[in-house]
C-alpha cells in the first residue's frame, strides 16, 4: 500500500512552517509503523517542486482515482475540508476509492474565554 502526507498551513502562517513541521511528524509516524520513509507529500499552502508546483488535494485525488496512492496520512481532518459538508464530500471520495486514512494528531479547539 502506497502512502502520501497531506499538509495545510493556516492563512496566518504566511511561511508555511506548519507543512514541513506537519511533514515531519507523518513521517515519525509512517516510520513507528512501518507506512515508508519517503512519502509523497500534497499541499495547497506550500510549493513542492522547484519550478513551483503546488501539488495540492486535486492533484491527490488525480493520484488516488489512477491507483498510485492507497492511503493517505493526515495530522489533522480538518485540513482536508474548510466547512462540515466539503469535509463529508472527501471522505466520501475516500470511501468510494477504498483509500485509507490515518489520522497522526486528532485536535479539538479549546473554547476562548
Amino acid at each position: 500500500m502506497i502512502y502520501a502526507v497531506y499538509t495545510r498551513s493556516r492563512p496566518q502562517d504566511t511561511d508555511c512552517k506548519a507543512d514541513g513541521e506537519q511533514y515531519r511528524r507523518c513521517l515519525a509516524f509512517a516510520a513507528r509503523y512501518r507506512l515508508g520513509s519517503s512519502l509523497p507529500h500534497y499541499s495547497d499552502t506550500l510549493v513542492l517542486s522547484a519550478d513551483g508546483e503546488v501539488k495540492g488535494l486535486q492533484n491527490l485525488f488525480d493520484d488516488i482515482r489512477s491507483g498510485q496512492i492507497q492511503g493517505i496520512l493526515v495530522e489533522d481532518v480538518s485540513f482536508l475540508g474548510e466547512t462540515a459538508a466539503r469535509l463529508v464530500r472527501v471522505m466520501d471520495f475516500f470511501a468510494i476509492h477504498k483509500t485509507r486514512i490515518l489520522v497522526v494528531k486528532e485536535t479539538v479547539p479549546c473554547p476562548k474565554k
